[in-house]
């Protein structure tokens, strides 16, 4: 299972040493040059000028915004007043929409900040950011078993403000959270399976899912009454496993 991971570059000269004062006057602009590359272990994909249009791009000056969140393609060469402590901000989507977006399953969200940089008078200066994915996603399968033995099963995930429902129709489907100042997004998540002969299960547990990794739950079922949970995240395949064993009598 391969997980697509994607780096987006906006190449730049000019990035000012720490504590250089620019003290010209005037005006200089900015050019913003997306290249983004996407990879994975096979094949390298450059962005195109519609994806790296769709990008949302704030420019600050220190603590203070010197120009409000817009569309790269919207900004075109943009001038501003001569001087130094300018960065710039880009971003794919916004944090909520990350989350929110697709229906409530959320999409990947890449982002970053360039150097700090300097801007001279009567110059353009050409700016970089370097972006990386910033929230985690999940995925779940259920093997053929799964599906053959229970009439009814999902897998149902709770982080205490959404709630997201994999099934039959909805396995392979990723969905996405943002994460904290760690990196870090911790999920509850709950099995649900009903069938002729077996009865209904239900088994619960916690999941941590990471920044920029998917983790793929793949769901199976032995006729010894064990559901595995085998987690691959990423294109790594960095493999976490569990066994949950079912015993229909406790339920727990």
């Amino acid at each position: 299972f391969l997980v697509m991971t994607a780096s987006l570059f906006i190449w730049h000269s000019c990035v000012n040493e720490e504590g250089l004062k620019v003290s010209e006057e005037g005006v200089g602009t900015l050019e913003i040059e997306l290249n983004g590359i996407s990879n994975t272990r096979a094949t390298s994909k450059p962005l195109s000028d519609e994806e790296a249009g769709n990008f949302l791009i704030t420019i600050y000056r220190g603590d203070e915004i010197a120009h409000e969140t817009i569309y790269l393609k919207d900004l075109g060469k943009a001038s501003f007043p001569a001087g130094n402590g300018y960065k710039v901000y880009a971003e794919n989507c916004t944090a909520e929409d990350a989350e929110f977006v697709n229906n409530g399953w959320g999409q990947r969200h890449y982002a970053g900040m360039s150097s700090a940089f300097s801007i001279h008078a009567g110059e353009t200066t050409k700016v970089g950011v370097n972006c990386s994915v910033v929230n985690a996603g999940i995925c779940v399968s259920f093997n053929e078993d799964i599906q053959r033995i229970f009439k009814t099963f999902n897998l149902t995930i709770n982080d205490g403000e959404r709630t997201i429902i994999f099934d039959k129709e909805k396995q392979e489907s990723i969905a996405y959270f943002n994460v904290d100042e760690t990196g870090e997004h911790a999920i509850n998540y709950t099995i649900h399976a009903e069938g002729d002969g077996v009865g209904t299960i239900d088994k619960s547990g916690t999941k941590t899912l990471e920044k920029a990794k998917v983790s793929r739950i793949n769901i199976t079922y032995n006729t010894a009454g064990n559901i595995g949970l085998t987690i691959y995240v990423d294109d790594e395949f960095i493999e976490k496993s569990e066994e949950i064993i079912i015993d229909p009598e406790s339920n727990e």
